[in-house]
């Protein structure tokens, strides 16, 4: 058994692209509890977090989908910081679902998903099946497990089981747990919501040139394709089971698709190409 993990991505500061986001991050931290201070010292401390939380890991989310375009990521960062400022917090549970959807199936690291990966995933997904939202967010994870082993590269060991416990003990879990019903879809999240899948729909595919972390080798370019379409077909299935709640749930969905989209297509003068070695000390 491997315990080593391939889905775990450090933060490493020499990089430019990691500096930022660290103090975009901690800046939207601060931002938050400021605004929340009203309701108490504990509570606008825990908003500023979460809301900090969801603008890192739109950041995060972003990298496994555009790996050659730091400045997309940064971008979509950005971006997320007014929704959520407007529309609400999202759940970092579940974003942090799709984002190992993401990461599945692109393979950052370049090699197979080890089976400490396997594990941590699997219960990440049932858990996120509490609610309705997770619960559709870990249908696609579960569907991501099982089509790694159909992309290039090795398979990796027992990912038809995780796929099979994942879309089982999630839907285990809705059942017990997750209450019916949809929230509303106001003009705002409309927009919101027509601005992402459109940009998911029309990103520009291209081959990588990013390294894996671990292979030294350049990530696969059907892989990419594959995770986007993951992580699109999520955030829509969200927003089918619960409406405006899912269009809040998946706010660093559409902030990463509409970054990605509009550095891909060349809208903004922020193309860089991937993270360099010059970069570092």
């Amino acid at each position: 058994m491997r315990f080593r993990s391939h889905l775990a991505r450090p933060i490493d500061p020499r990089y430019r692209s990691n500096r930022q986001i660290l103090i975009v991050a901690t800046l939207a931290v601060v931002v938050f509890t400021i605004r929340a201070f009203g309701d108490g010292f504990g509570s606008a401390l825990l908003e500023g977090l979460l809301s900090g939380g969801a603008v890192f890991l739109t950041w995060a989310l972003t990298r496994e989908l555009d790996p050659d375009e730091p400045n997309a990521a940064l971008l979509a960062a950005l971006i997320s910081a007014p929704l959520v400022w407007y529309l609400g917090v999202p759940s970092l549970l579940v974003v942090a679902v799709v984002l190992m959807i993401g990461r599945v199936l692109i393979r950052s690291s370049g090699r197979p998903s080890t089976t400490l990966d396997l594990i941590g995933v699997s219960l990440l997904g049932i858990v996120a099946g509490r609610s309705a939202v997770g619960w559709a967010a870990a249908l696609i994870l579960g569907f991501a497990l099982a089509r790694d082993r159909a992309l290039p590269g090795p398979a990796a060991p027992g990912s038809r089981i995780a796929a099979l416990s994942v879309a089982a003990g999630a839907t285990a879990m809705a059942v017990q747990f997750s209450e019916p019903g949809r929230t509303s879809l106001t003009v705002l999240y409309w927009v919101v919501l027509l601005a992402g899948v459109l940009a998911g729909s029309f990103t520009v595919p291209y081959h990588p040139a990013t390294l894996g972390d671990y292979s030294g080798e350049p990530l696969s370019p059907v892989r990419k394709q594959s995770a986007r379409r993951a992580v699109l077909a999520a955030a829509v299935l969200a927003v089918v089971v619960r409406g405006g709640e899912g269009v809040v749930t998946m706010l660093p969905v559409w902030a990463s698709f509409v970054a990605v989209l509009l550095v891909g297509r060349g809208w903004l003068p922020v193309k860089t190409g991937p993270d360099s070695a010059s970069d570092l000390p």
